[in-house]
């Protein structure tokens, strides 16, 4: 049971004491918990209809021509850290509308895989090694130095 008091006067706070002492006699085995909190006026409708159609349109619009710097941002916000579960996280939202590759077949997987080699490279110059191509890379740099 919740009862809410709004104190705008002395008088309202003899009237809220005479209830608590009310409710205190019919509940004798349960103590009571008593918060006290300042109201604070809430958003008003002008406020409100400025940030739903001015404020989030421009930051909506500065974010489509500089996505970078909404990138920075969103990590930020989400405080988190880029870590390979991070990446995966992401790389399914880009390339497969976050559905899981759990159920992929192999040709799926591969797709999957080469639109993301393909995305990096094109976009960035990343060049990420094909399947067998790093362990090759290792076994050639490991017979080279003997």
């Amino acid at each position: 049971m919740e009862h809410k008091f709004k104190i705008t006067c002395i008088r309202d706070f003899g009237y809220i004491i005479y209830r608590v002492t009310e409710y205190f006699r019919q509940l004798p085995k349960y103590g009571l918990t008593i918060k006290v909190s300042v109201d604070k006026p809430k958003r008003s409708n002008k406020q409100n209809a400025y940030y739903h159609t001015v404020v989030k349109k421009h930051v909506a619009e500065y974010y489509a021509e500089n996505q970078a710097d909404f990138l920075g941002d969103l990590i930020n916000a989400m405080q988190a850290e880029i870590t390979e579960e991070f990446i995966h996280e992401l790389l399914k939202l880009m390339f497969l509308h976050g559905k899981s590759t759990t159920n992929n077949n192999t040709e799926k997987m591969e797709e999957y895989i080469l639109a993301i080699r393909e995305h990096f490279f094109h976009k960035y110059g990343l060049d990420i090694p094909q399947p067998n191509q790093e362990a090759l890379q290792c076994i050639i740099e490991d017979n080279s130095t003997k």
